[in-house]
């Protein structure tokens, strides 16, 4: 026996899902299936779409945060009414 199979047998041992082959072709796709999880994907698109969201007003906050000090700056009247 060699170095590598020992370590082979002993990683089996230590994790059982490593010995466990599966019985056929269909357990194979079943236990793939089990593995793509659908809440995780929507969690997913549900950050991204969160992200994308504060993103958008960040960007528009800055917009106008710009707009207002570039009037100010050009020493005009009635910047407040950018504020609003």
């Amino acid at each position: 026996m060699t170095a590598e199979t020992r370590w082979l047998e002993r990683l089996e041992r230590l994790h059982p899902l490593l010995s466990r082959r599966p019985d056929s072709d269909r357990a194979a796709r079943q236990a793939e299936r089990d593995y793509d999880n659908d809440a995780v994907t929507r969690a997913g698109i549900v950050a991204v779409i969160i992200v994308g969201a504060l993103g958008l007003w960040l960007a528009f906050q800055l917009i106008g945060q710009s707009r207002l000090d570039d009037c100010l700056l050009a020493h005009r009247y009635g910047c407040d009414r950018l504020l609003q």
